[in-house]
């Protein structure tokens, strides 16, 4: 698993130092889950839930809505403080879209600067990799069990495969 390999201490701001490992996974809490990988289940319309005012839903706009405690439940596991922490989200590992759960084993405090091998692999890069994931499901050029197996693997090294979206830039 990609989280699971090595880790390095960075310092963001007030030099506070925060352990994380490659794509700052903690591997006792998030373990990567999908509620489906089936490529019907993801490009069918899904009943929306109350807060959202449309006849049909994707499986994301379906099954986005999570309680605020499971969020909260995710910042100690990354010894972020909730209310102030460097900048960042709690996102989910493997996207909803490509059928990841809202279990809180697939969410994650993910940093928006997170520098491997001079390069920011941070939630913005991320967020380009799930958004080409996505869309190569829903064209049937990706079937959702390659697309698990690799971002579980090692995303950066697939974000670095496909290339997806606009490209990070080096970090001196």
């Amino acid at each position: 698993m990609p989280c699971r390999n090595r880790a390095i201490t960075y310092s963001i701001g007030d030099d506070r130092q925060y352990l994380q490992d490659r794509c700052a996974c903690v591997p006792s809490m998030t373990r990567e889950k999908a509620e489906t990988l089936n490529t019907t289940d993801l490009s069918r319309a899904w009943p929306c839930p109350p807060k959202v005012r449309k006849s049909s839903c994707s499986y994301s706009q379906a099954h986005r809505d999570f309680p605020a405690t499971e969020k909260r439940r995710v910042y100690p596991e990354y010894s972020v403080d909730p209310k102030n922490h460097p900048p960042g989200e709690i996102d989910h590992f493997y996207p909803l879209c490509a059928g990841g759960s809202n279990d809180v084993t697939n969410l994650w405090f993910q940093p928006a600067t997170n520098v491997w091998n001079g390069k920011n692999y941070g939630f913005h890069e991320k967020d380009d990799l799930e958004a080409w994931i996505c869309q190569q499901i829903m064209t049937n050029r990706l079937n959702p069990l390659e697309a698990f197996d690799k971002m579980t693997t090692d995303w950066v090294k697939y974000y670095d495969e496909v290339k997806p979206g606009h490209q990070n830039e080096p970090v001196e």
